[in-house]
């Protein structure tokens, strides 16, 4: 909560050289469009004072890297990640998918062909912690400042190109894809991103971007994305 960061920023100003702050691409306030970039306009808060993250969680990111800003100035440093992926992830977000056709033993519910989310074109995105963490890292040691989407580049890859790793890293122990149109999940009460991870409706037009972030400058300055294929293999040892 920006009450916190700021508190820490002012005891670290006369100490440090940069504040490095790890913030969200949930801090954008209209999501229904593809190329969101670090200039895109972010969510304020109308109670400044409010500190309910669950609800208000994309402005307080916002608010924290203003504080940030305003007490750091030039040396400070905001960086904001797509969805955390890999091994020790406790969300299942991304580990879901893994289980579900490397290691289906570990969802003994959930026998049979596993649902997948129509279109196969689906644009994806995400960031493996380690090359999220290599980026933060590069970005202190070379005095960088100012603001970073930080997430896989737009179009790279797609619930389809997934769907076929993944079937590729399960082998003989892949479930039988079932490709499913959205109409039909919705009609069963499925529910979006928790209910199927990485699933968000094409109907839900206020988040029609979301998975489709300019990451452009970030990548300019450094971060780089390893193969999904070495994502999913690591986080199925894990899992296992």
């Amino acid at each position: 909560v920006p009450r916190m960061v700021r508190a820490s920023a002012e005891l670290l100003a006369p100490r440090v050289g940069r504040y490095l702050f790890v913030s969200s691409i949930s801090v954008f306030t209209d999501a229904s469009k593809a190329g969101l970039d670090e200039s895109s306009p972010v969510g304020v808060l109308e109670d400044p004072a409010t500190e309910e993250v669950g609800k208000h969680y994309g402005p307080l990111k916002a608010a924290c890297e203003n504080a940030v800003t305003e007490v750091f100035g030039d040396r400070a440093l905001n960086v904001r990640p797509g969805l955390f992926v890999g091994p020790h992830d406790p969300t299942d977000r991304f580990g879901y998918w893994v289980a579900r056709f490397v290691h289906p033993r570990l969802l003994p519910d959930r026998a049979g062909a596993a649902v997948v989310p129509l279109p196969e074109g689906r644009p994806l995105q995400w960031i493996d912690a380690r090359d999220l963490a290599a980026f933060l890292l590069d970005l202190v040691a070379a005095s960088a400042a100012g603001t970073y989407n930080a997430t896989s580049p737009a179009g790279q890859w797609t619930m389809g190109m997934l769907i076929d790793a993944l079937v590729a890293a399960g082998g003989a122990a892949a479930p039988r894809v079932a490709w499913t149109d959205e109409a039909t999940l919705l009609e069963h009460k499925v529910a979006p991103w928790t209910g199927l991870p990485l699933w968000i409706p094409t109907s839900f037009a206020e988040e029609a971007g979301f998975m489709d972030i300019d990451c452009r400058k970030a990548h300019a300055a450094g971060l780089r994305t390893r193969p999904m294929s070495r994502t999913i293999a690591d986080t199925a040892i894990w899992l296992a």
